[in-house]
């Protein structure tokens, strides 16, 4: 059996583009610094679940909506492939406004 893996930095790249703001901006109304968000941004480290919580707040955005959208489809369940990749797209079309 396949598991899911994350890519949260892609996810958190692409809600914090959506939301036409750069890494000082989020880690000022996050409360985390710059370095951290790029580590996260960069796939070099996990965020912990303060983090989720703390920036999902400041994009205003649910920790679910983060999560599915930080789902790596390639790797995830077969039988769930397909669901994954229709509900991040979309969340993409409605978080970016088109």
């Amino acid at each position: 059996m396949t598991t899911n893996t994350l890519n949260f930095g892609s996810a958190l790249r692409q809600l914090r583009a959506a939301r036409s703001l750069t890494q000082r901006a989020l880690a000022e109304s996050s409360g985390l610094t710059i370095n951290y968000l790029s580590l996260l941004e960069n796939g070099q480290r996990q965020p912990s679940y303060d983090a989720i919580q703390s920036l999902s707040e400041a994009l205003a955005v649910p920790p679910a909506v983060m999560m599915i959208l930080a789902t790596d489809t390639k790797k995830s369940d077969p039988r769930f492939r397909k669901l994954f990749a229709e509900m991040q797209n979309s969340l993409g079309t409605i978080l970016s406004g088109k």
